[in-house]
């Protein structure tokens, strides 16, 4: 068979599907266009997904639960809560929260807005869960360093990419490591003219969408592998540390940690995330609880998309003060 014959039957694969698929023909009118038989062009449908030309996803509508979301508002006087039934599995869990984060979003983004967005595997599934159909023109900041491991995907710029794709919009991008070898270092980027801008547009978005990692043993992020040592996270537990948001570490009151580890990390800091005026943390699991009501205490963000798991732990611990 030639490479141009093979051509021709994928292009007719392409052709068949998208009128099946995107035009909803029916098989018969399919047929008559192509000059086919019926049974072919049934064929043809198949083999389109059996080559991976045509992918099927099923998506069950999210279900609110919307006492939980009531709650959560009273309790912790959040401006809003969006909370899903969890699921077993961490990647179904993510993809859960993503979908209803990128809902929420369509509803609070408007024309002309400044869109901040940090990273992980919550903010790379709300990426790709987004409606450009719905898109309004936004710009895009990404407010945190970059990780540069082996899961770009969940890495600051990939994430801000992702966003900016959605909605055709423009991406100021934060060119530093998220973490750096020594505070001197630290300063010394951060002077630097260009890196400065981003971390002042960062600071001064309209909404921001963050993660919310924890130093739980059993619950660790994945953004810090390869970044911090064993010794880190001790010397950061030890100074109170429990969870992070824009790679900073806070305490159970929500104050940030004075460790080394936040004198080298580089993002827009907690201290920025008070003044965004609206800042949505995007994160579930019972072990990310008692991280996402430190983060509350800090006044680090106040609007939350959480599962039940998170949700119901959360009403059982002590309110924000």
């Amino acid at each position: 068979m030639t490479a141009d014959s093979i051509e021709d039957q994928i292009h007719n694969l392409v052709a068949a599907a998208r009128m099946y698929y995107e035009q909803d023909l029916s098989q018969d009118e399919i047929a008559k266009a192509l000059g086919k038989s019926r049974p072919t062009v049934s064929r043809m449908l198949a083999a389109a997904r059996k080559q991976g030309i045509v992918h099927i996803e099923i998506r069950p509508p999210l279900t609110r639960l919307v006492p939980l979301e009531r709650a959560l508002q009273e309790r912790f006087r959040l401006e809003d809560a969006r909370v899903v039934r969890s699921t077993s599995g961490e990647p179904d869990t993510a993809d859960h929260l993503g979908r209803a984060a990128a809902n929420y979003l369509q509803s609070v983004l408007r024309d002309g807005m400044a869109l901040g967005v940090s990273n992980g595997r919550s903010l790379a599934a709300t990426a790709r869960f987004l409606q450009p159909e719905l898109a309004v023109h936004i710009n895009v900041v990404q407010i945190i360093g970059a990780l540069g491991h082996d899961n770009p995907a969940i890495d600051g710029p990939d994430v801000a990419r992702a966003f900016a794709t959605a909605y055709d919009a423009t991406c100021r991008y934060l060119h530093v490591p998220i973490l750096v070898e020594s505070p001197v270092i630290k300063q010394t980027l951060m002077r630097d003219r260009n890196i400065a801008q981003t971390l002042r547009v960062g600071a001064n978005v309209d909404v921001a969408v963050v993660g919310v990692g924890t130093l739980d043993p059993t619950n660790q992020s994945p953004i810090f592998e390869g970044l911090i040592t064993q010794k880190d996270i001790v010397k950061t537990r030890q100074a109170g540390g429990i969870g992070h948001i824009c790679g900073e570490f806070y305490t159970a009151t929500g104050a940030r940690v004075q460790a080394n580890l936040n004198d080298r990390t580089i993002s827009i800091g907690l201290d920025a995330m008070k003044r965004i005026p609206k800042v949505i943390a995007v994160a579930g699991g019972a072990s990310k609880a008692t991280a996402i009501v430190a983060g509350l205490r800090g006044g680090y963000f106040n609007t939350l998309i959480t599962d039940d798991r998170a949700a119901e732990r959360m009403l059982r611990m002590t309110p924000v003060r």
